[in-house]
């Protein structure tokens, strides 16, 4: 039996007052409208502080710790992660420092990116410990401005021919209209970006803002409405993967969800066919400019590289660096790697490969053992970051921050619901059990 978060605060399970539906005050009504911009205006610039793009996203984060650290669960295993995560590169650095490494970062490019880190893997390591965070109430609206503007800038380059629609998010953004992966044209061969940088990463937030969604209230039309809409607007192969694994691990819950699931990816498919084989051939073709190369083949001679020459990893700071060395920059014209896995493997070395299949393995047991939101969530933080993101980014870690905390808050509820059932069908002319229901901003 389950239950979503809306049906048991429609329903509170009765006892002490964190039990009772609590009423909404203004500082909650503010919470929902900080999370409303935090979500539609993740990557908008606000500010430039050095060589530092400060974003809302960026300053919403410091707001989603504060409010992570009201209540806190302490556990051994996410502190000592945690804990292990800030001192390695620290102590990778130091090593690389004596030896006098080529790829050594200057001191303060290293600073720079281990105070990114730093907040980073407390936005992670938080997630799975509070039970108050910055609430999601509004993502389908959040989702619905994003989707909107998507389509005005689809509908303006394909029909009318104009480019308005970067045009206008261009200060926002900071991306020109043949930079990083937009190069749209007036057609409709243009991949959309919202107000985010690139189409990858708006492709990343609707799904993700889907699940939250749907995670939250199990209403399923509406979010695939969105979701299809995100494919055919940004053309993005990662969000359809998102939304295949994603979607398999919380929702096929049996065979008839299974066969579900996979007449509406038949569906998707049939919509979407061109869009998608279209995406396929130019990912195949070696050396393509496309995004998916950039992110998958692309970096495999500096990964490759680094393992064989650095197994225990690289400073911080040193992509950049590694990425023009080994050619990375020559053949893609980034400056450094953009899949945050294969980032992550280049700084903690055959530590950081072993990480990543632990996670995948452990991801796969707790699938295995029925605890569905929190393997969601472990393989989200694992596949969001390979197909779009990084742990150097921010505003990327506090996507992934609220999509796991929206897992394991319903996780609690279904816990809690499936304990008072089961009081229930014991003595079933006792009064109901005393359970206290957490109170939690998700």
């Amino acid at each position: 039996m389950t239950a979503t978060i809306s049906q048991l605060r429609r329903k509170p399970m009765a006892g002490s007052a964190s039990g009772r539906l609590r009423k909404s005050t203004t500082f909650d009504r503010a919470l929902v409208v900080l999370g409303f911009l935090s979500l539609v205006g993740l990557y908008a610039r606000l500010f430039d502080v050095s060589n530092y793009h400060v974003t809302i996203g960026g300053l919403c984060a410091a707001s989603t710790l504060i409010l992570a650290l009201r209540r806190m669960t302490f556990r051994i295993m996410p502190l000592m992660l945690a804990l292990i995560a800030l001192i390695v590169p620290v102590a990778i650095y130091a090593v690389s420092s004596a030896l006098r490494v080529t790829i050594l970062p200057p001191s303060s490019q290293f600073a720079a990116s281990y105070a990114l880190w730093v907040v980073s893997v407390l936005l992670l390591a938080t997630a799975f410990l509070t039970r108050s965070a910055l609430p999601t109430n509004a993502a389908f609206a959040a989702n619905v401005v994003i989707v909107s503007i998507c389509a005005f800038q689809i509908i303006a380059a394909g029909i009318f021919h104009k480019l308005i629609g970067f045009e206008l998010v261009k200060p926002i953004t900071g991306v020109g209209l043949g930079e990083s992966y937009v190069h749209v044209s007036a057609s409709l061969a243009a991949r959309a970006i919202g107000l985010v940088y690139e189409p990858s990463m708006c492709g990343r937030i609707i799904g993700t803002l889907c699940f939250i969604d749907l995670i939250r209230t199990q209403k399923v039309f509406r979010n695939m409405v969105l979701a299809v809409l995100g494919m055919l607007l940004t053309k993005s192969l990662g969000l359809l993967v998102l939304i295949v694994v994603i979607g398999t691990i919380l929702f096929a819950r049996s065979l008839r969800q299974f066969l579900i699931l996979s007449i509406g990816l038949g569906i998707v498919v049939v919509v979407m066919g061109t869009t998608i084989s279209q995406r396929i051939e130019t990912a195949a073709t070696a050396g393509s400019a496309s995004s998916v190369d950039r992110r998958t083949m692309a970096p495999l001679t500096t990964v490759k590289y680094a393992i064989s020459n650095y197994p225990l990893g690289i400073p911080i700071g040193a992509n950049e660096t590694i990425s023009r060395k080994t050619g990375y920059f020559a053949l893609t014209g980034e400056s450094h790697i953009t899949n945050g896995i294969y980032e992550f493997i280049m700084y903690f070395g055959v530590f950081g490969i072993a990480a990543c299949l632990m996670l995948i393995f452990y991801s796969g047991i707790l699938f295995i053992r029925g605890e569905r939101e929190l393997s969601a969530a472990i393989m989200y933080l694992f596949l969001s970051t390979a197909l779009s993101g990084s742990f150097l980014s921010i505003e990327s870690s506090l996507l992934t921050f609220l999509f796991i905390t929206t897992c394991l808050a319903v996780r609690r509820y279904r816990k809690q619901f499936e304990l008072r059932s089961r009081a229930m069908v014991r003595r079933p002319t006792a009064k109901p059990r005393r359970l206290s229901c957490p109170a939690v901003y998700s």
